[in-house]
């Protein structure tokens, strides 16, 4: 079976006025998600759009290319080779010569190289995002140019820096390749470009490479293509493990920056503007596209998810990772519109204003009200009404907060059937993007407000997708979470008045305010909940039975196959013939399910526990620590409200007694 190829697209620093039409195009015609698609499209690397036959990938790259977007369709080569360590060089007139123990590699005059310039620790890509998006915050600032190229050079040599350099043959492909490690090669081979800094020789084996190469390009910009299977891990310097996942995923780099070269006519040259573009776009891009594809709009939003930056998954999860990260995700259920004025809170509150209202009628209602309420007050029963409610609340909170400290986090793949807490990454089971600010998440709750007559705010609706399931993930596997009747807790809250700045056409009445919140997909979320078995999607074998024969029926064809006598009617022999049929085979297909071994996913998901009073808790949090600390303070709260309106009550009750 033929690989899947790849359709890399060269990305575009900002959305054009054809981006809404582009991404209805691809979802419609091509079932890719628009909402990813718009952040592989945008940027200033190249990215992988999505994956498949090459007949497929051609259409979707003709409907890019009537948008002015560059696609490069390749079947991604297979890694022939992986550097060597570079120990010696040798310098002569018309070659440049590499040695390392057991290999060489020879660079003539006339050479066509590719020289790629990293660094393996990943901690510098972090800071560099982190310091972009800090302008961001501050300045408002949304050019990406600002960091000098002879900055950003020196970044990677402060970190771990490695330089690999491949020799092309005509059509592109890799013939050999050395590998270079600061300090770990003799430097005194450069002669008189020798330097006392074992960096800046790394730097000077770049120099000759490009010097004595007829053609060459330099890239700096592994970890920050959003490319498969060449993504850049966090790793600590004793980490050897991670660093030397990186360094495979730097070598499939590279073979793949040879794919894409092969289909440009001319080898790309970064010039220094471009390579700076790249440079600080594409950190935003490769760590969070979320953030990339909007920026302007979400200034506040993107110092905060900056310190929420993944650096968990394992290398060898990339190609997986990038894979769901294109495929179509099917379309979310129907929106549950809420409308509070036919709630029971708002029957009930209803009922209440027209007893009052006929009560205020009477004549005589305020010889009785007003020493009544005089009365509850003055004997200290609405404040030890009060005083109840409170502990009550309180009691609640200490309830759920216990549960929470004393239930074990879980495993997701050992998770039991009953009560559990996990804590992972919420990823999306459906294309589900927020109505307001157009993110992808995994929860949204957007409440309308209207002015009332008092020019008031008013709550007049909540849409939410509370109905929506969603994947919670961890270093063990992925279980599904169905948030209906959850207590969700959300870290991100929008508002826009009128016509605000957020992007949400078709609502720009100035009497109108709308507030979102929302849990973004990929971030970290803690769920207390009761693990249950899935129930059986299937249905009745008694109504598939009818619903296999009815097609039986509609098919004349087939029908005519039952005739055996061939007096073009179906007696009740005849008849029974297709019904013994049509049980054995779904017969067949129960008995294979129920042979074939199914993954956890498909098996259980957490949910509301069919118990009363067992809490139901989604709340996304980076630790239990924090989630706790925020129930204290709140049970803090309501405790000293409760002592005070009791210490009133007690007061109330001495002084009438």
């Amino acid at each position: 079976m033929p690989a899947d190829a790849y359709l890399i697209i060269d990305q575009q620093s900002s959305p054009s006025a054809q981006m809404p039409e582009l991404l209805k195009e691809l979802a419609a015609r091509h079932d890719l998600d628009g909402y990813r698609c718009r952040q592989q499209l945008l940027g200033q690397t190249e990215a992988l759009l999505t994956r498949g036959p090459v007949d497929k990938l051609a259409k979707i790259n003709t409907t890019l290319t009537n948008y002015n977007f560059n696609g490069h369709i390749i079947t991604p080569s297979q890694i022939q080779f992986a550097p060597f360590i570079l120990t010696r060089v040798e310098i002569n007139n018309n070659e440049l010569s590499f040695f390392g123990r057991e290999k060489s590699l020879i660079i003539p005059r006339d050479a066509r190289v590719l020289i790629i310039l990293a660094e393996l620790s990943g901690s510098l890509v972090e800071r560099n995002l982190s310091q972009i998006l800090s302008a961001h915050r501050y300045t408002g600032n949304s050019d990406n140019s600002g960091l000098p190229l002879e900055k950003w050079q020196r970044t990677i040599l402060q970190g771990r820096p490695v330089l690999d350099i491949y020799l092309l043959n005509e059509q592109g492909i890799p013939t050999g390749a050395v590998r270079a490690f600061p300090g770990k090669f003799d430097h005194r081979g450069l002669g008189e470009h020798a330097t006392l800094s074992a960096n800046q020789n790394l730097l000077k084996l770049v120099e000759l490479s490009e010097n004595y190469a007829a053609q060459h390009r330099l890239d700096m910009r592994f970890g920050i293509s959003p490319l498969p299977g060449a993504s850049l891990q966090p790793a600590k310097a004793d980490d050897l493990v991670g660093l030397k996942k990186n360094l495979h995923n730097l070598t499939r780099y590279a073979w793949l920056q040879t794919d894409i070269d092969s289909q440009k006519k001319i080898p790309a040259q970064d010039s220094d503007a471009e390579a700076i573009a790249m440079a600080t776009t594409g950190l935003l891009t490769a760590l969070h596209p979320e953030l990339a594809a909007n920026l302007p709009l979400q200034q506040e939003l993107a110092a905060g998810l900056c310190r929420k930056i993944d650096s968990s998954s394992p290398a060898s999860q990339a190609e997986e990772t990038d894979s769901n990260r294109t495929q179509a995700l099917p379309t979310p259920p129907a929106a549950q519109r809420h409308n509070i004025w036919t709630s029971p809170g708002a029957i009930a509150g209803y009922g209440l204003a027209t007893i009052i209202t006929l009560l205020s009628a009477l004549d005589d209602i305020g010889r009785w009200l007003t020493p009544l309420a005089s009365k509850a007050f003055s004997s200290g029963t609405l404040s030890g009404v009060l005083a109840a409610a409170l502990l009550t609340a309180g009691f609640r909170r200490l309830h759920i907060k216990r549960l929470i400290e004393n239930t074990p986090t879980s495993k997701i793949r050992s998770i039991a059937m009953g009560r559990v807490e996990v804590h992972g990454r919420a990823r999306r089971q459906y294309a589900l993007v927020s109505p307001m600010s157009h993110s992808a998440c995994i929860y949204y709750r957007l409440s309308k407000y209207k002015r009332n007559h008092k020019n008031h705010w008013v709550v007049s609706s909540i849409t939410s997708s509370g109905h929506v399931p969603f994947w919670l993930e961890d270093e063990s596997g992925r279980v599904s979470v169905d948030p209906g009747s959850a207590t969700i807790k959300s870290d991100h809250r929008q508002e826009s008045l009128g016509e605000g700045t957020l992007a949400f056409a078709g609502f720009s009445d100035s009497s109108e305010k709308w507030i979102e919140e929302l849990i973004y997909d990929g971030a970290l979320v803690y769920v207390l909940g009761e693990a249950q078995v899935k129930k059986n999607q299937r249905a009745p074998r008694q109504q598939r039975r009818a619903e296999a024969l009815r097609r039986i029926k509609q098919d004349k064809q087939r029908l005519s196959a039952y005739d055996t006598n061939n007096d073009g009617n179906i007696d009740e022999s005849e008849w029974q013939a297709a019904r013994d049929e049509v049980d054995e085979q779904l017969l067949h297909e129960d008995l294979g399910d129920s042979k074939q071994r199914r993954r956890q996913e498909d098996l259980v998901v957490i949910t509301k526990s069919s118990h009363r009073g067992v809490p139901f808790v989604i709340a996304e949090t980076p630790s239990e620590e924090k989630l706790t600390g925020g129930y204290t303070w709140g049970i803090g709260i309501l405790f000293c409200a409760a002592a005070v309106c009791s210490g009133l009550t007690i007061w109330l009750l001495l002084q009438n007694f």
